[in-house]
């Protein structure tokens, strides 16, 4: 048992603490252990409390005792000891940095040999004109939607940031269709396309669907849907006449606005829609033409096959959104799954947004934009200002979508 502080010790048990005391001095010492003196390590030896060894050692000392006396540290070894590890320390410190610097060296010499090895001399590769191969197919794709010819827009109340009226309108409907045939003899440089698919997707005009349109409109909604088809006529003559083509496929889609009433029908939609009369008309007039075939459907969606794959044609007025975070492409998304387990597409093609959304591989729709651009109902619900666009795709018999483009529609005079 280890003997409590307080019980008076015998002459023989100080006399073994001191041996034992002085024996771990002489130890440390030996082993260059700093300090030298350890009461813990004595009092485990001796098999006594730590306080009564120390007590043991200070009183030998106070008194004298050459034993106890002998194993003080004099202050100058105590300055030694200090000296020498405060040096050790340093050299540690030293040799750490030493490897620290011999590895970034080490790592910036394999850089500057990366970098000479870069700047070597190389021989380029050569590339030659061979014989050109035989061009491949492909159909281009516009679309026609959401011209609203009739409706005013005055620069007064939309910060004169868009003027329109059906001077205007005609004279973008002629660049539209000018502009598109640039397009497709542009991309004739590198591939054969004989076929033009256009979309007519609604919105011609803006009709009386609302009581402002009443009273804003420059034309009737008669006259507005003949005016129209006039438009749209000229447009396909000019197409089939410079435009080269074999073949000029109108799949249609009637819009919201050009209903005859102010209430939305959904499966006698078409029979009370202006622009499905108009439809219909054109298809009739032309359907003897050897170019130009309408594919007018009562229904909302509008299929067209192309090599192989079916492409679906709408105005785009189904898709419930009513603005948010992400625009219109999340809902669409979410529409256009559901749509898809009733019949699937290659591709959706659509309007009534006015925000032009050309193909992507990961969304696979296009929205078009608006022969009108911008107006008083873009300026309130905060939408961002954007020229009056249609859009234009390319579709290849190998590789599928490959161009996309804005059909610029602004007149070049204005």
């Amino acid at each position: 048992m280890k003997k409590q502080n307080g019980r008076s010790l015998t002459t023989e048990e100080k006399q073994r603490i001191i041996e034992a005391h002085l024996a771990v001095v002489a130890e440390n010492k030996a082993a260059g252990i700093w300090p030298h003196q350890n009461f813990s390590e004595v009092a485990r030896r001796a098999n006594y409390h730590r306080q009564t060894v120390r007590a043991v050692v200070e009183d030998a000392i106070a008194s004298d005792s050459p034993q106890a006396v002998a194993s003080e540290t004099s202050s100058t070894e105590i300055d030694t000891d200090r000296a020498r590890f405060r040096l050790e320390s340093q050299l540690k410190e030293y040799q750490d940095k030493y490897k620290d610097a011999l590895s970034q060296l080490g790592d910036a010499e394999a850089r500057a040999e990366v970098l000479l090895d870069i700047q070597q001399p190389v021989k380029p590769i050569k590339i030659t004109v061979g014989a050109k191969s035989a061009k491949g197919e492909a159909v281009a794709i516009a679309q026609a939607s959401d011209w609203h010819v009739e409706e005013r827009v005055d620069p007064q109340t939309v910060n004169g940031l868009n003027e329109y009226n059906p001077e205007i309108a005609e004279a973008r409907a002629q660049t539209y269709f000018k502009n598109l045939l640039k397009l497709v003899r542009k991309e004739r440089q590198d591939v054969a396309i004989d076929t033009l698919i256009l979309h007519v997707g609604g919105d011609l005009v803006s009709g009386y669907i609302h009581e402002e349109l009443e009273e804003s409109n420059y034309l009737s909604p008669v006259e507005a849907v003949q005016f129209a088809k006039r438009l749209i006529l000229g447009g396909l003559k000019f197409l089939k006449e410079d435009g080269e083509f074999k073949r000029i496929v109108v799949p249609t889609s009637y819009g919201n606005h050009g209903r005859s009433g102010k209430k939305l029908r959904v499966s006698t939609g078409h029979k009370n829609s202006f622009e499905w009369m108009i439809y219909r008309d054109m298809a009739g007039l032309l359907a003897n033409d050897d170019v130009i075939s309408f594919q007018v459907v009562d229904g909302y969606f509008n299929y067209v096959e192309c090599f192989g794959q079916w492409l679906r044609f709408h105005h785009g007025d189904a898709i419930k959104y009513g603005g948010g975070i992400g625009g219109v492409t999340i809902p669409l998304l979410r529409y256009l799954a559901r749509v898809n387990m009733q019949r699937p597409a290659t591709a959706d093609f659509l309007g009534h947004f006015h925000q032009l959304t050309p193909y992507s591989r990961s969304n696979r729709f296009v929205v078009n934009g608006s022969l009108i651009g911008f107006n008083s109902y873009a300026q309130r619900i905060g939408a961002s200002p954007e020229p009056p666009l249609q859009s234009f795709h390319l579709f290849d018999a190998k590789h599928g979508f490959t161009i996309s483009a804005p059909i610029i529609v602004e007149d070049e005079a204005r």
